[in-house]
């Protein structure tokens, strides 16, 4: 049958209940197909995890037998060493531990340039520590001696530091002096 307007109108002659069958009938096979490619995909799958799964299975197996060879060596060693050594790392983790007031590189660091004033350029920092002596050499430049004096006499006040070297040679010039100044850091 034709409409005016071009369009095909096709009459369904099956009644309700025979379409309801067939609609049903159309959804069991699609599921069949669905859950048949379902199943042959995870045969698959699981044909090709098995080899991974007999290499996994084989490696545990190995560790575990490392692991009784390592259980069986340790017993078999004398405890009194892995004692003596687990001694001697307690003490050493108490020394660094036991000393939370220790002070950092950045915090000496810090004091020395709070007692700088303008007049002083610092264009030189060392810092050496060989155990028992910690030591920092400054080198820079002062614009007179009275700068280069009150500034030696701040850092001898601090309580960090034990010794300030200032050599008697560095006063030779009246103005822009170039100097060096040797300072050893108080024992913690």
């Amino acid at each position: 049958m034709h409409c005016r307007h071009g369009i095909n109108f096709m009459f369904n002659l099956l009644p309700l209940s025979e379409k309801i069958k067939i609609r049903h009938e159309y959804i069991m096979r699609f599921l069949v197909v669905a859950f048949f490619f379902l199943f042959i995909t995870v045969c698959i799958g699981m044909i090709l995890l098995f080899p991974s799964y007999l290499i996994s299975k084989s490696k545990e197996k190995a560790a575990r037998q490392t692991n009784e060879a390592l259980e069986k060596s340790l017993q078999a060693r004398d405890d009194s060493g892995f004692q003596a050594l687990l001694k001697q790392t307690g003490d050493k983790i108490k020394v660094l531990t036991e000393s939370p007031k220790a002070v950092g590189i950045t915090d000496i660091f810090d004091h020395i340039l709070d007692k700088k004033s303008s007049l002083i350029k610092l264009t030189n920092i060392s810092f050496s520590d060989d155990g028992n002596n910690a030591e920092i050499i400054l080198k820079g430049m002062a614009s007179d001696r009275d700068s280069l004096l009150a500034f030696t006499k701040q850092i001898e006040k601090d309580s960090l530091f034990s010794k300030v070297d200032l050599p008697i040679s560095n006063f030779t010039k009246d103005k822009n002096i170039d100097f060096s100044l040797k300072i050893n850091l108080a024992q913690k």
